[in-house]
């Protein structure tokens, strides 16, 4: 007796829906073998076993209907899902977080003109925490803005920045702040609150 053809997938449908010249038996055989799960869970065997057949007719079965193509197939839509669904969620909480940078920024730079005179230390420590968390959330490369002419090393650019702030006065500090937070908060706004990585 000879083995029956295999069923062609066709063009106008999934490979896991039910096939031209596939039985709904033989489809619901199929389903029992594709929702056994990804991995070793899902195994002819096993089929056999859950459908109570031998595994030999299992077998021919999978080979008529292409089980195992099938379930990749599936398996990579799915998985094609879930990477969609996450990616989705990633934007949404980088939407979110941009959100919280932005209005914590805003209250840095509204209430900088009321905050007594800050250390060197303190001014690098604010800028830094400020500037790693865009980093972080805009994905951005963790360069150093130079404020002073030629190339320099970040603890030679931190150095200099601490040295320069400490040379100014009180008012001259809080004006400095105030205008980095200002010009933050433009470049923001002219990128409409979002960096090229999160478009």
């Amino acid at each position: 007796m000879s083995a029956a053809p295999r069923v062609s997938l066709a063009d106008d449908r999934e490979p896991w829906a039910q096939q031209s010249g596939e039985t709904k038996r033989a489809f619901g055989q199929f389903q029992a073998y594709l929702n056994l799960g990804r991995g070793g869970a899902r195994t002819l065997t096993k089929a056999a076993e859950n459908l109570t057949l031998s595994y030999g007719h299992v077998r021919n079965l999978a080979s008529q209907y292409l089980w195992e193509p099938r379930a990749r197939a599936y398996d990579e839509y799915q998985h094609r899902l879930a990477e969609a669904e996450w990616m989705s969620e990633r934007r949404q909480a980088l939407a979110d977080d941009a959100k919280i940078l932005r209005a914590a920024t805003g209250r840095i730079a509204s209430e900088l003109g009321r905050l007594g005179p800050l250390t060197p230390d303190q001014f690098l420590r604010l800028l830094d925490i400020t500037l790693r968390h865009r980093r972080v959330l805009y994905g951005d490369p963790t360069t150093i803005i130079s404020v002073a002419d030629g190339p320099q090393s970040g603890s030679d650019m931190a150095s200099v920045v601490a040295e320069t702030f400490a040379k100014l006065s009180p008012q001259n500090r809080r004006a400095q702040l105030i205008d980095m937070a200002e010009r933050l908060r433009r470049r923001q706004e002219a990128t409409g609150g979002e960096d090229e990585a999160v478009r």
